[in-house]
């Protein structure tokens, strides 16, 4: 991710139904078993309401990483 937004604002990104974090996934589902965010992200409300909460510092960083 870049960012160069003044004043690092929060940014919320939401996800489809299909991305399942950490459990096993049924029909058309994307499973991600391991998945490791950085520490600007707020993962605590996305299994009710798919919205990840980021405020990221100015430049480059790596979001997510995962396996899948």
């Amino acid at each position: 991710m870049k960012s160069y937004l003044a004043g690092n604002p929060e940014l919320k990104l939401a996800l489809n139904e299909d991305l399942k974090l950490g459990r096993s996934g049924y029909g058309g589902s994307v499973v991600f078993d391991d998945c490791n965010f950085n520490d600007c992200t707020d993962v605590s409300n996305f299994e009710t309401n798919r919205i990840l909460k980021i405020k990221p510092p100015t430049g480059s960083q790596v979001e997510l990483s995962y396996m899948r």
